[in-house]
Formats: structure tokens, sequence, C-alpha cells
């Protein structure tokens, strides 16, 4: 934004398509200008990358794509936004052909019995068919969620009037319930995994990490003199120092003394989650483990420490939570731990 020798008013310049776009926005309050220059920017974007009909003819994918390319694109990590494509990949496919505006209260309340009803089909290693349950209620919730999101931002941008969503209410699910592995199962998996995969699984289950960092760690976050790992950011964008375990430290032994592995990445490469979330999956059909996920193990470490009788600030702390509301889930555990004490103290008193 500039102003032009002998013009009071701010002017805008903007490239586009090879083309430079240079306008006056007709104000001398720069505060105005700024937001006219934003508007017009706004109305560049939506013609380059989402050729937006009218809104009485706008179909539910139209928005999404709005939403992805306009919102999404912008502020959220490129995983992130994988994953929420993936998330409403099923909702495009039902009502995506529908026109946006005539999209019901009654048709988001048949969509949801619908996606609970929807059956999962796998296949075990005999041949048997096997069928599950539809979604959870909080996938559901995140689902839905998130196309109420773009409802609403779809009233913002003056291109729709009604957010059908506030008419129906969201299922929550049981957002603190939280699967984790005892120690059976752990042991378990790791002795089914293939060789590849098995030191991640190690890492999963004794440092708590959370899937991106296990897969990018590389050797300069080790560190073997005072046996820590270091995490300069995590989701939360802020650093961790986690305490090696026996087993991740022979883990790293052992990975070190594999000449075939670079010296950049522990895992001997830059691993991509889905491989490695998927991989992990199959163990866990193999070996019959329902409702688990490579996020799971993350669970399973601040399980085990709550039940060992750490507290909320030490798993808050080691986990890398940014707040206590992460691991008061764990407190449950804790207190159990806290009852086998107390009945401890009760056995060995005289009366």
């Amino acid at each position: 934004m500039f102003k032009k020798k002998g013009s009071k008013n701010w002017w805008i310049k903007i490239r586009h398509r090879g083309k430079i776009i240079e306008k006056s926005t007709e104000t001398s309050n720069k505060e105005l200008a700024k937001k006219i220059e934003a508007k017009v920017r706004v109305d560049i974007i939506e013609e380059k990358y989402f050729n937006v009909r009218k809104s009485k003819n706008l179909t539910i994918a139209e928005l999404l794509d709005l939403y992805d390319q306009k919102h999404s694109a912008i502020k959220k990590k490129p995983q992130v936004r994988k994953n929420e494509n993936f998330l409403i990949k099923r909702f495009r496919e039902l009502l995506g052909k529908e026109k946006a505006k005539n999209l019901f209260p009654s048709r988001i309340e048949e969509y949801m019995v619908q996606r609970r009803n929807e059956g999962k089909r796998s296949i075990k290693p005999n041949g048997e068919v096997r069928r599950t349950g539809g979604i959870s209620d909080v996938t559901l919730h995140h689902e839905l969620s998130l196309v109420k999101h773009a409802y609403y931002l779809a009233i913002k941008w003056g291109i729709l009037k009604h957010n059908p969503f506030d008419s129906v209410t969201l299922p929550k699910g049981d957002k603190q319930r939280t699967r984790y592995l005892s120690i059976e199962e752990s042991i378990i998996v790791v002795k089914e995994s293939p060789d590849w995969l098995r030191p991640m699984i190690i890492f999963g289950l004794d440092t708590g990490l959370r899937l991106t960092n296990i897969c990018e760690l590389n050797w300069n976050q080790i560190d073997f003199f005072s046996k820590t790992i270091h995490i300069e950011k995590t989701k939360n964008k802020a650093g961790v120092c986690i305490p090696m375990t026996e087993r991740v430290l022979q883990t790293l032994k052992d990975l070190r003394k594999d000449d075939s592995f670079p010296i950049d990445w522990v895992f001997g490469k830059k691993y991509k989650r889905d491989q490695v979330s998927k991989a992990f999956k199959r163990v866990c059909r193999r070996v019959q483990l329902d409702d688990v996920t490579f996020h799971t193990l993350r669970h399973s470490f601040c399980s085990h420490l709550a039940i060992n009788g750490a507290n909320l600030n030490d798993i808050a702390s080691i986990a890398g939570h940014k707040d206590l509301r992460s691991a008061r889930r764990y407190s449950h555990l804790n207190n159990d731990r806290k009852r086998e004490v107390i009945k401890g103290l009760e056995a060995g008193r005289q009366i």
C-alpha cells in the first residue's frame, strides 16, 4: 500500500497471474484502506482458486473446497489440512452434490444416524469377514464441527445467510475416555511388529512422543551423556526434554550400531506418518486389539506414569501438555494408585 505523489489517498498494488493490479482505495484513512485492500485480495483469490458460483447454486462440495483453500490452506499446517480433508471425506461423498443453502437440520440428523450405522468391514488372516460398529460420537463430533465452521465462515464471507447446524445438537462423545495398552498388550504389540517398526513403537510406549516427532527424530536430538531426548518444537509449539528408559537407550545403541542407517534420522529415514500409522494398525488387527491407533501409545505412556504414582504436573511436563487439562484425563488412574497405597497403609496397621 502506498501513496502516489500529489495524491492524498492510499493506493494498492497486487500481482495476480503475472499481471499487476493497481488501484486507488479512494480514501486517505489508512485503516479503512487496509480493509479495502483485504477485500480486493479476497475477491482475487476467490476468482483464482474457487470459481465460486452465486450462493444459490453453491454445492456443499464447493463450500468445503472454499473452506479448504480460503481458510485451512492459509491458517493450518499441511498435515492438519490433510487430516481435515480425510475427516470430511464421507460427508462430501454423501452430501457434496446437494446445494449448500438446502442443507436442513433434519438432513444433518439423518446423516448422523447413517454414519453411526455404517459398519466397518475387515478380513481376518483366516479369511473370516469381521464387521464392527460405525464411527464413534467423538469422530462424528469432529467431522460435523468442521462442516459447521465452514458454514459459519461462508456466512461471514457473505456467501450464505443461514447455518443449519445452529439448530442441531452435535454428539459430544466420551472425550475423557482414554484407551491405553496394558503391559501384556504392549509386549504382544512389540513382539509382533516388523523389525523396522518395532523401535518406533518402543519410543511411543516409553517416551510418549507424538507420531510426527518420532518420524522426524534425528540424532542431534539424542543426548547419550544425559540420557535424554530433546524435542525443540512439539504440537503445542513448545520444547520438551524426556529422560530415556533403559529400553529406549538400548534401542538407540542398537540403531547406532547399524552402519546401514544414515547419520541424520534415528530410524533410518524420515518416515511418513501414514506409512507408520497404517503398519501399526495392521499389527493391531493381527493380534486382535480393537480401538487402537499409534496415538494410543502416547496415552499408554501417560497412563502408566499415572498408575505408577506420577502426579498431573509430572505427566504434563514429561508429555509436553500445554496445560493440566490434557493430563487430567489420567487423574482417575493416579487415584487408583493412591487407593492402593492407602490399602497398603491399612494392611500394615496393627489394630
